[in-house]
């Protein structure tokens, strides 16, 4: 029964997301209007929005215009309805409640960059904040290594390698793990940027970072903490 909950509370927050972040993209409101096809604007039924199923239910095409719906939110709905099943069953359960409000939070940061290479900023201070409150802190690092850290972010902000965004998201990662395992995310997170950007074709002259911060932080996050 727990597992069912969580996979549902997972699978219907990763929809959410990906319709807030679609929206976001085309600078529509969250609440208005309704949800609609992307191709024939056909309002949908309720049955049409549950994750995974209303995809299954429909076959993978409109059910008013037939035409082939992505099969983006769907994936995404079922990744991290697994990743939290899995990270559930591998934590206890006062740590997987803190940790789900970090994933929740970072999951919508990453689908809104992947589409804008931007972020919203309500969303990126108030879900900060909230983590803030969590007792999630590694043990930290001498303070000189966390100021050599503070100066390359800041230098790397300032040579526009990196948006301030990324910035603002790396400072929450920061005070809410611990230097240690920011240190260990950025590097993983480089390295996952660099195979995406060497195996496409047609390279980008900039790339959204937080969605490969995320990745690195949720495996991070099942292995080590």
């Amino acid at each position: 029964m727990y597992l069912f909950a969580v996979f549902c509370y997972a699978t219907v927050w990763a929809s959410f997301s990906s319709c807030y972040a679609y929206r976001y993209a085309h600078s529509e409101s969250i609440f208005y209007p309704g949800s609609y096809c992307d191709y024939c604007h056909h309002p949908l039924n309720f049955w049409q929005l549950i994750p995974i199923l209303g995809f299954c239910l429909q076959r993978g095409r409109c059910y008013y215009c037939h035409h082939k719906i992505s099969l983006h939110s769907t994936l995404v709905e079922l990744t991290f309805g697994l990743y939290m099943l899995s990270l559930f069953a591998s934590k206890a359960p006062h740590l997987w409640a803190s940790l789900s409000i970090f994933c929740a939070w970072s999951l919508l940061l990453a689908l809104s960059d992947y589409l804008t290479q931007s972020v919203p900023a309500f969303e990126l201070y108030l879900g900060g904040l909230v983590l803030l409150t969590q007792k999630l802190s590694w043990p930290p690092l001498e303070p000189g290594c966390s100021l050599c850290f503070l100066v390359i972010l800041v230098g790397a902000t300032y040579l526009q390698l990196l948006g301030s965004g990324d910035l603002i998201y790396l400072g929450f990662l920061w005070a809410s793990f611990g230097i240690q395992f920011l240190l260990a995310t950025t590097c993983l997170a480089s390295c996952l940027a660099l195979c995406y950007f060497s195996l496409k074709k047609d390279r980008p002259t900039s790339l959204a970072f937080i969605p490969f911060l995320t990745t690195a932080s949720f495996i991070l996050l099942y292995f080590l903490v």
